[in-house]
């Protein structure tokens, strides 16, 4: 795990302010464990393997090649996105059943129907496709596993596969997701009508009335769905039929603690929500800096964006800010891996 800044920041100004509890142990300003792998497969110009936590995502470059059917004045880039657990299996039955609600899963997520159109308009920003007259550049990003802070992850990853082919850049790039969280009920900071919060910057927490703001650096996926309907916590078939089948001591223990377990991790949810989450994607302070591209999502009160809702000014200037003292580890990183310059 990585602090956010060679400096600390606080993670909260006020003793009596209640501070989220990370499952994996993270403070809130610390990212997850970095892994990256290039050159894995060796069949294309340049690919990358690069993970933060449990998300993973793999990236192969074609080209550029000459387009065969049109003639672009610059470069032209096509990215193709894929999750691995939309291969279909090769047996039927359940395994058929189980594959075909993934792929509806996958199909409505937001953040991956968002996610093809994000990496296309950063990449074109950074690529110097001038060079490449008349010819395609196609990127494949295959989603081994999505745990949180993907559209981040798949960002990193492709900018680990740019350098690897050695293809030109304006500048390197780093991506962080920071996802707001409050307790209790609705805060100010999701809501731009009522008052400001706080003037300090990093204050852990903006209080509110009802509930206190924090902000989580590069969230998991637990973390950017707390609050979410009931749906995801209601029974399944088995425990139903455990519950249904009492008369055992052995399976009324396995029930009791298992209603006991959800019960204890249904209150964590109705204490915090995900009120919105956003991905902001810093160039190197080394070519001047400055933030390239930004995907903020405001989620309401579920799992489903809320347009009427936005964060306050005062809470995207911390999202932002937090993201850019992110993006210094993520750059440090990767110049130790000899693929920033």
């Amino acid at each position: 795990m990585s602090s956010v800044s060679p400096y600390p920041l606080p993670s909260s100004s006020s003793p009596a302010a209640a501070v989220y509890a990370r499952r994996d142990g993270r403070t809130a300003l610390e990212l997850r464990g970095k892994e990256m792998r290039l050159s894995d497969v060796t069949a294309f110009d340049g690919s990358s393997w690069y993970a933060q936590g449990q998300t993973a995502v793999m990236v192969s470059i074609h080209g550029p090649a000459i387009a065969r059917n049109e003639e672009y004045a610059m470069c032209n880039v096509h990215v193709r996105v894929q999750h691995a657990h939309s291969l279909a299996p090769a047996a039927g039955g359940a395994e058929k059943a189980l594959y075909e609600e993934r792929k509806l899963g996958l199909l409505t997520r937001t953040d991956a129907l968002a996610l093809a159109s994000l990496l296309e308009s950063t990449l074109n920003a950074v690529f110097i496709r001038e060079r490449f007259p008349r010819c395609v550049l196609v990127v494949d990003v295959v989603v081994m596993q999505d745990d949180g802070s993907l559209p981040a992850v798949a960002l990193n990853a492709v900018m680990c596969a740019l350098l690897d082919a050695g293809l030109p850049c304006r500048t390197t790039m780093a991506a962080v997701c920071v996802a707001v969280v409050t307790r209790g009920g609705e805060a100010d900071a999701v809501d731009s009508s009522r008052g400001a919060a706080q003037d300090r910057l990093f204050s852990g927490g903006s209080s509110s009335a009802g509930g206190v703001c924090e902000y989580l650096l590069d969230p998991t996926s637990a973390e950017e769905s707390l609050g979410a309907a009931y749906m995801s916590s209601a029974p399944s078939a088995g425990e139903k039929a455990a519950v249904a089948g009492a008369g055992s001591i052995t399976t009324s223990s396995a029930a009791s603690t298992t209603l006991l377990d959800r019960s204890a991790a249904q209150q964590v949810h109705d204490q915090y929500r995900c009120v919105s989450t956003g991905v902001f994607v810093f160039s190197n302070p080394g070519c001047g800096g400055g933030l390239l591209a930004q995907l903020v999502r405001c989620v309401g009160s579920g799992s489903v964006a809320m347009p009427e809702l936005g964060v306050s000014v005062q809470a995207y200037a911390e999202m932002m800010a937090l993201a850019e003292r992110a993006s210094a580890v993520l750059f440090e990183f990767f110049r130790q891996c000899n693929v920033a310059e």
